[in-house]
């Protein structure tokens, strides 16, 4: 039996707003990445109408920026009108980098690659009949894409050949990656495919009819789904291949559909459409912290320069301070256990007239 967990209020320490916040992308921010890690000093983002920035986040500058196009090959936009250019190429549907290049998907499964300094195209790949839904790399040199054509494509990034191809028979519409393991994906409203790309095999197939899945993520052993319902669900994976799984908890107190999730040990981050970012200890699931500061729903979530950088439908980028978070979460757990011993305390006075009483004397 699952434990529901609500969202407690967070009380008395409320959160600080965002850090900082980067501004340039005329639409929604669709992919974020930090291509040296956690505490690399660049941030690489894409916005949906195809603009791509390079952020020097130490000097707090834009290091490169251009607009990647399907159509035209010019890629510069500072002696250009962006709105303009944007007009000559489609709307991009999913996005990811490397460290030196970027590269993107459209509607009609066309993939394309650009180089993240001078925004000069690298290459196209095509195979795809239908809209990408999603690029990741599966390891350093093999990029995976997924397809509404109901097919998985491994690319080499180095001959730019199409090595594998996954035919799921279904539209897929999410597909995320654990980085040299297995690729997860979601097809129809409600049911997540894990493949071993190596052995090329499905490991497992799971269906859960009571409930559309709107985000997903799996870490380590842990199923994580965001739900219609402002529900997030976690199971065990070991437990999915029993009939009917159950999961483990149940987080509810959403006010709106979960866009985005990122784990940072301790703590899963999700990003929602109610335009927050909540922060739940993975240890026992309680909310700890409650991000606002965008006017939009939250799309993507990195981590960078040892912050976390969030990106939304209102077209900015905003930073979190983590350090001043977890400040934030001891001095709160400090206030809650003062709390709890100045009630035992109360409760300890009001016991003493009863304690007060003659003892009874002891036999000779």
């Amino acid at each position: 039996m699952y434990q529901q967990q609500f969202a407690k209020p967070l009380k008395q320490i409320k959160s600080k707003a965002f850090k900082d916040r980067l501004k340039g992308h005329k639409d929604a921010i669709i992919t974020l990445v930090s291509p040296y890690g956690n505490n690399g000093n660049y941030l690489y983002s894409a916005s949906r109408d195809g603009n791509v920035k390079s952020w020097d986040l130490l000097n707090r500058q834009i290091a490169s920026k251009f607009l990647i196009s399907k159509i035209s090959d010019d890629t510069t936009v500072q002696d250009q009108d962006e709105n303009q250019q944007s007009m000559k190429g489609n709307i991009i549907c999913a996005a990811t980098f490397s460290e030196f290049n970027i590269y993107v998907g459209y509607d009609d499964g066309f993939i394309k690659s650009n180089n993240i300094k001078t925004g000069e195209p690298v290459y196209a790949y095509q195979g795809h009949k239908a809209q990408i839904t999603s690029i990741h790399f599966l390891n350093i040199r093999q990029l995976a894409s997924s397809s509404l054509d109901g097919t998985v494509r491994l690319w080499d990034t180095t001959s730019n050949e199409c090595e594998v191809i996954f035919n799921i028979g279904y539209p897929i519409n999410m597909m995320n990656v654990n980085f040299d393991k297995e690729i997860n994906l979601l097809y129809g409203k409600n049911t997540v495919v894990q493949i071993d790309p190596y052995k090329q095999s499905i490991l497992r197939s799971v269906q859960f009819p009571n409930f559309t899945i709107m985000s997903y993520l799996v870490h380590k052993n842990l199923l994580i789904l965001g739900t219609i319902d402002n529900f997030i669900h976690i199971y065990e994976l070991s437990q999915l291949d029993q009939p009917n799984p159950q999961p483990i908890k149940v987080i509810v107190g959403l006010h709106g559909w979960a866009l985005c999730m990122l784990v940072h040990d301790p703590y899963l981050y999700v990003g929602t459409d109610d335009k927050k970012i909540r922060v739940y200890e993975m240890k026992n699931w309680e909310m700890k912290e409650d991000f606002s500061g965008h006017i939009d729903g939250v799309t993507t979530l990195a981590l960078a320069n040892g912050l976390l950088y969030s990106g939304s439908y209102d077209h900015l980028i905003r930073s979190w301070d983590l350090e001043e978070m977890y400040q934030r979460i001891r001095e709160r757990a400090i206030m809650e256990k003062e709390d709890l011993n100045s009630r035992r305390y109360d409760v300890y006075l009001k016991s003493l007239p009863k304690k007060k009483k003659a003892l009874p004397k002891k036999k000779k």
